[in-house]
């Protein structure tokens, strides 16, 4: 891809994670027991308080801004009841919702360039076709909205990607670095750790590749148990159990839509896996993680249980539509 064109793809990015962000508003902010302020002030309930990486830096940045800032910010919510009845945004306090918002767009537009990156390295070329596919990415993320929109999904997308792409390029110490700050974000980042064991192994000499996973489970141990000693006292529980809600689960009309499309976006990606046989593994183990979590602790119909899985799919599905191309055959 040319290079003054290469520069404008943030902008594109941006601009096209616009409709999954506005529409993603509309759910966000609902469930009482993780309701934004109350996750920036650190008192939401367990397990959602544990997620607490955009929570911290909005409290951080929040505290930097005058407070003739934040009172503008209360007042215009104030005046603007779409504010309050669309997006349920609250007053003191309104910048917080500023914030999130501010970091979920660019959540999304980090998860298209991580995708850029991590389809390059994983299927090669210097062509526009992983830009197209980042953006395409980027359009079906609503694919996943069902009855709720958290502050950290967004950053949990564009965070696992970013993880997945940095062992794609195998850059561990920046690996190490998103990885730590994945599980600030949400301990399902712990899945990376599968996946890089299945792109190693055979590629790094056993006694290291132990290590490295060693010292990936490290690290996990110590972020995930000391956020949930900082958060030991909030109400709820470390766990919801939801497997008795799910067996009753009885999908709606829009639901089915959705469960339809990422049907197929399976199916496309099994199609797929044998040109990327590794990553067609480690979308087999994270989907089968990501289901059993969602079966047990999550709602069925909820696909944004399934972020982890999206870039893993898209990488397959672009590898199917790459073999289809006449030059890809030919060379």
């Amino acid at each position: 891809m040319e290079r003054p064109l290469r520069r404008l793809l943030p902008l594109l990015y941006a601009l096209l994670a616009l409709p999954p962000l506005l529409r993603a508003q509309a759910i966000a902010n609902l469930n009482p027991r993780a309701l934004v302020p109350d996750m920036v002030a650190g008192t939401a309930y367990r397990p959602y308080v544990y997620r607490t990486l955009v929570p911290r830096l909005t409290g951080a940045l929040d505290r930097l801004l005058p407070a003739a800032a934040r009172d503008a910010a209360d007042s215009l919510v104030a005046r603007r009841p779409g504010f309050r009845v669309r997006w349920h945004w609250t007053t003191p306090h309104a910048s917080w919702f500023v914030w999130v918002l501010g970091f979920q767009w660019l959540s999304l537009v980090l998860f298209a360039i991580a995708f850029e990156r991590l389809a390059r390295a994983w299927l090669g070329g210097a062509g526009p076709a992983p830009a197209l596919a980042a953006g395409v990415m980027l359009l079906l993320v609503p694919i996943h909205f069902g009855y709720q929109n958290f502050v950290y999904d967004f950053p949990e997308l564009a965070l696992f990607t970013l993880g997945l792409a940095m062992i794609a390029e195998r850059r561990w110490i920046a690996y190490r670095f998103v990885f730590a700050l994945a599980l600030v974000n949400k301990e399902t980042s712990v899945l990376l750790v599968p996946v890089f064991a299945i792109w190693e192994s055979g590629r790094t000499p056993g006694r290291t590749l132990a290590l490295r996973l060693a010292a990936q489970l490290g690290i996990a141990a110590i972020v995930l148990l000391a956020i949930r000693a900082v958060y030991a006292g909030n109400p709820g529980e470390p766990v919801e159990f939801h497997l008795q809600r799910n067996l009753h689960y009885q999908p709606a009309g829009r639901t089915l839509l959705h469960a339809l499309a990422y049907v197929a976006m399976c199916g496309l990606a099994a199609i797929g896996a044998p040109r990327l046989p590794r990553v067609g593994l480690a979308a087999l183990v994270v989907g089968a993680a990501l289901t059993a979590t969602t079966v047990f602790l999550g709602f069925l119909g909820e696909y944004r249980d399934f972020y982890e899985l999206f870039p893993l799919l898209g990488v397959l599905t672009l590898a199917l539509a790459s073999s289809m191309l006449p030059e890809r055959r030919a060379g």
